[in-house]
């Protein structure tokens, strides 16, 4: 079986060839588990840190600002996709 990540193009740099690495990871059982993984920690610490409002309605304490770089440095592309998805459950969630 090959590898999914190598089958893409070396030296391509469009847009599309990006958009496949992204897609890509999901046949990766690695990727997908770091995936839910990093999504877990990044909702639980999104909404332990709601109720610590500096200034409520103006100004927000949001963990995923300094979370979300930093899984997506380390996890690679399901890092990306761990931060928009605890993102979008997290504003589901709280409102």
């Amino acid at each position: 079986m090959k590898n999914p990540i190598s089958e893409a193009p070396e030296q391509d740099c469009s847009p599309a060839a990006h958009l496949w690495l992204l897609l890509a990871m999901w046949r990766r059982a690695r990727l997908v588990s770091g995936f839910f993984i990093a999504t877990g920690i990044l909702l639980l610490a999104r909404i332990a840190f709601s109720p610590l409002d500096p200034l409520p309605g103006e100004a927000r304490f949001m963990p995923l600002f300094l979370l979300g770089p930093l899984f997506a440095v380390v996890l690679g592309p399901a890092g990306v996709w761990a931060a928009a998805a605890a993102s979008l459950l997290a504003d589901f969630i709280l409102g």
